[in-house]
């Protein structure tokens, strides 16, 4: 009697390599779009945190100027090496309601720059803009 072993032939063998080789050339070739879109989620996010607190800090007293922060969209005190984002308010006009000349409400512009260069706002490619319309500060509201 002759044993019969059981095995795989060249051919079985060649199509399982070239069908896994396959599936991680397409897994490759999806990597750089998926790392793109992490790093475009994050900077949304740290974008999304930088308009908040400004809106707040904007909301409860009169700020205007350059503001800076990192990639996680934390403030720094000054443009460092770690500075992600250039935030600039720019400073409050008041605007009458329509249809209510009496009551006006404070415009506020936010611009944020998600280039860090000479001028990080110099390029309108690169630039994240918000206007907000805040009630106007009382009297013991802001300086």
């Amino acid at each position: 009697m002759k044993a019969h072993r059981a095995a795989f032939t060249l051919i079985e063998s060649l199509l399982a390599v070239s069908m896994a080789a396959a599936v991680m050339l397409t897994l490759l070739a999806l990597l750089p779009a998926g790392l793109d879109a992490t790093r475009e989620s994050a900077q949304r996010n740290a974008m999304a945190r930088i308009f908040a607190r400004l809106r707040q800090q904007c909301a409860a007293s009169t700020i205007s100027g350059d503001f800076y922060f990192d990639a996680l969209g934390r403030p720094l005190t000054s443009r460092t090496v770690d500075a992600t984002f250039a935030a600039r308010v720019l400073p409050a006009t008041n605007v009458a309601m329509p249809g209510d000349a009496s009551t006006t409400m404070r415009s506020i512009s936010i611009v944020i720059s998600t280039q860090m260069l000479d001028d990080p706002f110099a390029n309108a490619n690169h630039l994240r803009a918000q206007r907000l319309l805040l009630a106007p500060l009382t009297s013991g509201g802001g300086s």
